[in-house]
C-alpha cells in the first residue's frame, strides 16, 4: 500500500505547500482522498491518470478540500481523449449527493458526464467499502457535523487512516488506534488555538498526543497553514509523541 501526498497545505496560496489532496494505492485499486485546487494537475505530473481512479473520498465539504471535483467531473464530460466508460463512485458524509447536485445546477451540462455514470455514495460510522485487496472504512471525526476521516486496510493487515480536518477528540484515537502510518491534519500553532478555541483543528501537540494514545507507529502532520510553518512542529510533537514523526511535504510518497 503506498500513499502519496498531492498537497500538505490549505487553500492559502504558498510557494511549496499545494491544497491538500492523497493519492493511495491500495495494491492496485488507485484511490484519492480530498481534491483541493491543483489535486488532478498534480495527478497528472505524477503520471497517473485521472479517468483510472477507482474511487474519489471526501473527508468533508470545505472548498480546499473539494474544489477539484469540479475539475473532475469537468474533464469527465468534456474530455474526448478520456477512454472511461465504467462508473465511478464518489464516496463522501451525509450531504454529499446534494453537494454534487449543487455543482450540477451551478454548471450544468459542463460538468455532467455522458459516458461515464458518476455515483455518489454517502457514508456514516463504521460503514465500509471493500476493494479487491483491502478496504476503506469511515469514522466521525469533530470538525463539521458530518466530518469523516478514513482507515485504509490491505490484505495483507497493513493500515493507513486519514483523519481529514479534526479537532481533538477520543473519535481519532478510534480511527488511528494502531496504525502502522497516520496522516494527521495540524493546522494551528498552540498559539493560534488558544485563540480560536471554536475552531476544530488540531496543533502539534494535539496531533502528538493523539497519536501516543492510539500507538500509532508513523505519525505525518499536514493540513499546514503558511504560520503553522514558522513553529517547531516536530519538536512540540515529540514531546508526546514517542514513535517516528514526519512533516508532510508536497510529493512525498510513504509505504507500508
Amino acid at each position: 500500500m503506498k500513499l502519496m501526498i498531492l498537497g500538505s497545505g490549505t487553500c492559502v496560496p504558498t510557494a511549496h505547500r499545494r491544497s491538500p489532496g492523497y493519492f493511495v494505492d491500495l495494491d492496485g485499486s488507485k484511490l484519492l482522498f480530498d481534491s483541493g485546487s491543483g489535486t488532478l494537475f498534480t495527478l497528472a505530473q505524477q503520471g497517473i491518470n485521472y479517468a483510472e481512479l477507482d474511487g474519489v473520498f471526501y473527508t468533508h465539504f470545505h472548498l480546499d478540500h473539494t474544489l477539484d471535483l469540479l475539475t473532475l467531473l469537468f474533464a469527465l464530460t468534456n474530455d474526448h481523449t478520456c477512454a472511461r466508460t465504467t462508473e465511478l463512485t464518489i464516496y463522501g458524509p451525509v450531504g454529499m449527493q446534494a453537494f454534487v447536485d449543487n455543482f450540477y445546477k451551478l454548471f450544468d451540462s459542463w460538468i455532467k458526464p455522458k459516458k461515464v455514470a458518476v455515483l455518489v455514495r454517502e457514508l456514516r460510522q463504521d460503514d465500509q467499502i471493500i476493494f479487491d485487496n483491502g478496504t476503506v472504512k469511515a469514522y466521525r471525526v469533530p470538525h463539521m457535523e458530518t466530518s469523516l476521516g478514513y482507515r485504509i486496510t490491505s490484505q495483507l493487515g497493513k493500515v493507513m487512516v486519514l483523519s481529514g480536518d479534526t479537532g481533538y477528540g477520543k473519535e481519532v484515537v478510534d480511527l488511528a488506534r494502531d496504525a502502522d502510518l497516520a496522516i494527521f491534519e495540524c493546522a494551528f500553532s498552540e498559539e493560534w488555538a488558544e485563540k480560536v478555541p471554536h475552531v476544530k483543528h488540531l496543533t502539534p501537540t494535539m496531533a502528538g498526543k493523539l497519536a501516543q494514545q492510539a500507538m500509532v507507529k508513523t505519525l505525518v502532520l499536514t493540513h499546514i497553514y503558511p504560520d503553522t510553518d514558522k513553529i517547531p512542529l516536530l519538536e512540540r510533537c515529540k514531546k508526546e509523541f514517542a514513535g517516528d514523526v514526519t512533516i508532510a511535504q508536497d510529493l512525498m510518497v510513504f509505504e507500508i
